[in-house]
């Protein structure tokens, strides 16, 4: 997808003229066992540094789902990346600030009666920001659960 965002005077949003979008390749040669390659380039915003209204998040993985029994699948993938800030160069003495991202986790997710399922996962996420950039590292842990009625699934965190 081409962007041509013009921020409104008087914003504290930057123009952003650029391409986003996503791709995803999957080998799945049997019902009980998938593997993925995927990247994606997303537009999104950040309330961490003050002088930038957003970054663009960059980011390439890999995962694999199999098949325990008949009921459980198990997901396990692994993420790197980066956010690179838009618009803050002054401030920076002339770079954009950027963080590296890493992120992996696992899912499992059970077939329940009346077509619910069940999922419960544990996701790391690790970011590192270029020196001088005046934003801290930080280390994100979560839990999720995941409680789906039918075709499609609520998040419950």
């Amino acid at each position: 997808q081409e962007n041509q965002l013009a921020a409104l005077d008087g914003s504290g949003f930057v123009d952003f003229e650029s391409s986003t979008g996503g791709a995803r390749i999957a080998w799945r040669p049997r019902e009980s066992f998938s593997a993925r390659l995927y990247a994606a380039r997303q537009l999104a915003y950040s309330l961490l540094v003050a002088e930038a209204s957003s970054y663009v998040d960059e980011r390439i993985g890999a995962g694999i789902d199999f098949a325990i029994g008949w009921r459980l699948r198990l997901d396990l993938y692994d993420e790197r990346g980066s956010h690179r800030y838009e618009g803050v160069t002054e401030a920076t003495g002339g770079a954009e600030p950027r963080e590296d991202v890493e992120r992996y986790g696992i899912d499992l997710k059970a077939e329940l009666p009346w077509r619910l399922s069940l999922q419960v996962g544990y996701q790391e996420t690790r970011i590192s920001s270029s020196s001088g950039s005046g934003i801290p590292d930080r280390k994100v842990s979560q839990i999720v659960a995941n409680l789906g009625f039918g075709f499609g699934a609520g998040t419950w965190y």
